[in-house]
């Protein structure tokens, strides 16, 4: 805070200001607010400069009439007085605009973000305790501080909510065109901008999906144990079946699979495990499998899944595999 301080008494040189004013924080100085404020306090500090370069004038040919009778030390003393004048009205505008940069980093927001290779999955506690996990590639936005009636984060990606209860205030999660609508409870929602549609699932709690208006009319009401999806484009909201979801599985590092095809095995495991898993083009992707895993790691799962199902694979990279069928 001290260097924006001295690059704010600096802006007041006028040899010095052009290059100053490049050198704030971009939060401070893309700010309209305070762009306005400083352009107002150089104007005033004009305005004094004019001020006292008169009042000097009229002070000067006031003082020599009355130097014939008293002692030519007192111009002295009032100029120094002028002088004085003006620097505590410099000291004042400084003030007043080190304040609007105060106000304008306190009040700029958290913005969190994971890349996509990233996956420590961390955990982030906002302003009133409530807690956030996020998956790889994804963005999080929050203020430092929750006012009002609402308390509003923005996410692209994916996050695992656990939210503290305040009756008086609601808990919003906007996404694209979505809004998630909270008091108190513990959810998933992915939505990456790759994707048409938001998914939400409820672990504990109570939540509402609906459009980023919160209109009535594209509202959906979520209870434990159920995934809404939204889609962006249009616009409605609907529950879909759980029967070979794993909607924490990211999070929990815990997979169930009961009758799941290969197909969408293998589009969960991409999913949560962030590989690639490529098959031979007389692969059966309807092949069915029926099997839990608790924090076992993909080479482990793929490796039960093709023996389960009498295939075979070969790992091609760090992250991919190709399945093929067992060759005598």
């Amino acid at each position: 805070m001290s260097e924006i301080w001295k690059h704010i008494a600096r802006t007041y040189d006028r040899d010095n200001a052009p290059d100053e004013i490049h050198q704030l924080p971009a939060e401070v100085k893309n700010d309209p607010h305070f762009r306005e404020a400083l352009e107002d306090s150089k104007q005033n500090l004009q305005n004094i400069d004019l001020f006292f370069q008169l009042k000097s004038v009229n002070t000067e040919a006031a003082w020599e009439k009355v130097n014939q009778q008293t002692s030519r030390k007192a111009p002295q003393r009032m100029v120094r007085i002028g002088k004085l004048l003006r620097v505590a009205a410099a000291v004042l505008l400084l003030l007043a605009t080190g304040f609007l940069v105060r106000q304008v980093l306190e009040n700029s927001p958290v913005k969190y973000v994971t890349a996509d290779n990233d996956y420590s999955h961390p955990r982030i506690t906002l302003p009133d305790g409530s807690t956030v996990t996020l998956n790889h590639g994804s963005t999080i936005r929050y203020p430092k501080h929750f006012k009002g009636s609402t308390r509003e984060v923005v996410l692209k990606g994916e996050a695992f909510f656990e939210v503290v209860t305040k009756p008086d205030m609601s808990f919003i999660v906007k996404t694209k065109k979505t809004a998630i609508r909270v008091l108190g409870t513990s959810f998933n929602v992915m939505a990456y901008d790759s994707t048409e549609t938001v998914q939400v699932y409820v672990k504990t709690g109570r939540v509402e999906v609906s459009d980023e208006h919160l209109a009535d009319h594209h509202k959906l009401t979520l209870l434990p144990g159920e995934l809404g999806t939204f889609h962006s484009k249009t616009l409605q909201v609907n529950k879909i079946s759980l029967e070979h979801q794993n909607p924490l599985a990211w999070y929990s590092n815990e997979l169930t699979f009961e009758f799941t095809t290969l197909g969408e095995v293998i589009a969960t495991l991409e999913h949560v495990y962030h590989v690639y898993i490529e098959t031979a083009p007389d692969i059966d992707l309807r092949q069915q499998i029926t099997a839990t895993f608790k924090r076992q790691n993909p080479d482990y799962i793929v490796e039960v899944v093709t023996l389960a199902l009498d295939l075979r694979f070969t790992k091609t990279s760090a992250n991919t595999y190709f399945i093929q069928p067992v060759t005598e």
